[in-house]
């Protein structure tokens, strides 16, 4: 273990995200929202209106469906949690709206070659095998939806670094000027990075060192002798503060 001495970071201004909040509150507009109630018949009524183009109900629906699918279990039937959710994925609805009226206006699009090495991309990469494998079985219609939905997040990127991105210009002098502001958003104490091996025995201790002695990989002997569930993650604790132990300690 070794202990750095007392640094400051070097400032890095979040401007990012008040940008893009910037962009889209300017992109809204005339934005009017008529927010229906449910029923049958709302289904094909507009949820919301952006800048004169619906949101259906029905979209609107299925998104939170999907979403009550893969994070249920999460909400657990919360009242309270559930429409938390809706309205969030509603505001989600209106902002690629948005995004996507933004694109149109500008010209800005994804060429099939683009689009086709992006899926590539996605369904030879191990994440996506299933995708990749599921592909062959699955209806023609769900796969172009799919292909739909990757080329109009391919758009927002494009938009979001075209937009926002690649104008941001952050001189040394505004760097210096927000860190001289900001000091002690960037300080931090003096601390080390600890890791450690468990073992269950004198016997095991006295091999353990003898190993270190002789200059062994630390994290290889984690594994071989650590008894901790902690060394699956090469016995990692952590960062610790100066006369703060670990727990573990």
């Amino acid at each position: 273990m070794h202990a750095p001495r007392p640094h400051r970071m070097p400032p890095r201004p979040l401007l990012l995200a008040a940008l893009l909040l910037a962009l889209l509150a300017a992109l809204a507009g005339c934005q009017k929202s008529q927010r229906r109630a449910g029923g049958e018949e709302a289904l094909a009524r507009a949820i919301a209106t952006v800048n004169n183009e619906k949101l259906l109900y029905e979209d609107f629906l299925n998104q939170y469906q999907l979403f009550l699918t893969k994070w249920d279990r999460f909400i657990k039937n919360d009242p309270e949690k559930k429409q938390e959710i809706k309205e969030l994925l509603l505001q989600r609805a209106i902002d690629s709206k948005l995004i996507d009226q933004e694109a149109h206006r500008k010209g800005i699009d994804v060429d099939d070659a683009a689009l086709n090495k992006r899926t590539v991309e996605l369904l030879s990469s191990s994440e996506d095998a299933e995708a990749s494998s599921a592909e062959a079985v699955l209806p023609a219609e769900t796969v172009a939806e799919w292909s739909r939905e990757l080329r109009r997040r391919m758009v927002h990127t494009k938009v979001v670094q075209e937009e926002v991105l690649d104008k941001i210009r952050i001189t040394p002098a505004e760097m210096r000027a927000y860190y001289d502001k900001h000091r002690d958003a960037f300080y931090r104490p003096e601390r080390v990075k600890v890791r450690h091996i468990a073992v269950g025995s004198r016997s095991l201790y006295n091999r353990v060192m003898s190993l270190l002695d002789r200059h062994h990989d630390f994290v290889e002997l984690v594994h071989q002798y650590s008894i901790t569930p902690d060394r699956n993650n090469d016995g990692d604790l952590g960062y610790v503060k100066r006369g703060v132990p670990p727990e573990e300690f």
